[in-house]
Order: C-alpha cells, then structure tokens, then sequence
C-alpha cells in the first residue's frame, strides 16, 4: 500500500506558484494577500515577492470564490 508524503506545516510556495495553484491571477492573488495580510515577503533575489503556505493558500481560494473561511 502507497502512503502519502506528508507536507511539511511551513512548506510554502511562491506568489508565481501560488497563482497557478489557486488559478488566480497575479494581480488578483497579490490584491487578496494585501487585503487579508496573507503572505510574507521573501527577502530572496526575486524581488520580494511573497510566499505563502498551503493554509494560506487554501484561505485565499476560499475568499476568491465566495466561500466561508472558517469551514
């Protein structure tokens, strides 16, 4: 029987990713991260641009569509 891989709880991704893991534009996930404060800067050579877990990620989708983010 095959396992799953656990995630790790601070694994994240980048904005670019992230935009394509929630199918949400560049503009609209950057938009919905100021507007909730989630994300974090990543002090990289890309620029700044934000990172974001999968909980977050997970929060964002359910904002963009409508849905209640406590369930």
């Amino acid at each position: 029987m095959k396992t799953v891989p656990q995630l790790e709880p601070d694994a994240g991704v980048d904005e670019q990713r992230a935009a394509v893991l929630t199918g949400l534009s560049l503009v609209r996930l950057r938009e919905l991260a100021r507007q909730t404060r989630l994300g974090r800067r990543a002090d990289d050579r890309a620029g700044g641009r934000l990172r974001f877990t999968y909980q977050e990620l997970h929060l964002l989708c359910r904002l963009a569509t409508g849905a209640d983010p406590q369930r």
